[in-house]
């Protein structure tokens, strides 16, 4: 159990794994580290988490409950991508970095099922392109302590319900007609 990192392609392609739950001690997800895990419903990452790297969990069809603790800041694109059977994600307030690696790819980029996406209450900043790609993404909430919402972080949506504090950064930008 002294796994300081979950190593690139650790366990891509396994079967039969129904649920992860990553170590305390890890601090970054690797590469394709849990890529195309056909059987994983379940993902529980510890605070300890900083970074989850690209398609660290891509293709896991089976994918439907994420656990975000408080402590990661950085996702790079494809994380989650086609994991068809997310359809809702609370995102901790750590999290400020999506980096960009392929272009017009978000974190959860082809997650058709993902219809809704809460930011919690003490959220900063909404990174770049997080969301981008999200097909049926219908509703968001963010907070009212939200001040940056990142180039693109919702685009290729179908975003129709966003919830936020009044004279919030989300409230302005839709007044001003501008995609949120």
């Amino acid at each position: 159990n002294g796994f300081r990192y979950i190593p690139d392609s650790m366990l891509k392609n396994t079967t039969g794994l129904e649920e992860i739950v990553i170590p305390e001690t890890v601090s970054y997800i690797g590469y394709r580290a849990f890529y195309n895990c056909d059987s994983l419903v379940t993902v529980k990452i510890p605070k300890s988490v900083k970074t989850i790297y690209n398609e660290a969990f891509a293709e896991c069809l089976c994918l439907k409950n994420v656990q975000f603790s408080e402590g990661l800041q950085k996702m790079y694109t494809g994380s989650f991508e086609n994991c068809d059977s997310i359809e809702k994600i609370i995102l901790p307030i750590s999290l400020v970095d999506m980096e960009q690696q392929y272009p017009y790819t978000g974190a959860f980029d082809k997650c058709d099922r993902l219809e809704v996406a809460i930011f919690k209450n003490g959220a900063k900043k909404i990174p770049a392109r997080l969301l981008r790609g999200t097909p049926n993404l219908k509703e968001v909430t963010i907070p009212g302590s939200v001040t940056e919402i990142g180039e693109e972080a919702f685009a290729d949506t179908c975003l129709v319900q966003v919830n936020g504090a009044a004279g919030s950064v989300a409230q302005k930008r839709g007044k001003n007609g501008r995609k949120i």
